[in-house]
């Protein structure tokens, strides 16, 4: 995907269409006026931990952008950042790309009685993912209690705060950092100030604020101060 920055009259709208291959397209708003367009649909077969928009994912979907909105007329100084992630779909012989049904695998055959694994089931879909899966054990398996009503969804407050590299990290966000960690099993800053919060994906963050995370963190998963080092360059690499 790549972020680039929208006039004002673009805020508050969207658009999902095909791009000229066929496939999904989307330019979506993301933090104040940036907005996203993506994705592209390169076979990847490296190792997912580096995978990176590359230079013809960036071309191709500059292409499209300014096909799909020629007045724009946007070239690489209006990136803001990109960025790309992996796709696992189901396995087929017949799709080189992939299938893109979700399935359930029962893994009996293979030595596993009583593993089920999903595959294709993005995280967009992961609560009819979910009902599915749920059925699939419920076939299995009888409950031991009586169901129980979910407890309630806590707002996404992280996802609306930001972070003043001039000011101490705000209470609000170390509450936040240390829930990553404590609650939700975050291990590293990525999955601290990506995965969790999503204060990353606001913009770009500078060292003092990755490390101003990286202190609430440290001592919530034992980090050295060489190690917390370590993982802020790590983060801002």
């Amino acid at each position: 995907h790549i972020l680039v920055r929208l006039p004002d009259a673009y805020r508050g709208f969207g658009i999902a269409t095909l791009h000229r291959g066929g496939m999904p397209f989307y330019c979506l708003p993301s933090h104040e006026d940036y907005f996203y367009f993506g994705p592209t649909e390169s076979l990847f077969e490296g190792d997912a931990a580096n995978v990176s928009a590359s230079e013809e994912d960036i071309d191709f979907l500059l292409a499209e952008a300014n096909f799909m909105l020629p007045g724009l007329r946007l070239t690489r100084r209006d990136i803001a950042f990109t960025w790309a992630g992996v796709r696992p779909l189901t396995f087929d012989r017949e799709q080189p790309m992939g299938r893109r049904t979700r399935d359930i695998h029962d893994l009996t055959d293979q030595g596993l009685p009583g593993l089920l694994a999903m595959t294709a089931g993005p995280i967009m879909t992961h609560r009819s993912a979910g009902r599915e899966m749920c059925a699939a054990v419920a076939a299995r398996l009888r409950p031991s209690s009586h169901p129980r009503a979910a407890a309630p969804k806590t707002a996404g407050v992280c996802a609306r705060i930001g972070i003043n590299g001039s000011e101490p990290l705000p209470s609000v966000v170390r509450a936040a950092v240390q829930r990553a960690v404590e609650q939700e099993h975050a291990r590293d800053l990525k999955g601290v100030l990506f995965t969790r919060t999503g204060l990353a994906w606001r913009r770009h963050l500078d060292r003092h604020e990755v490390a101003a995370a990286a202190e609430v963190a440290a001592p919530l998963l034992g980090w050295t101060q060489e190690r917390t080092e370590q993982e802020v360059a790590s983060f801002l690499e």
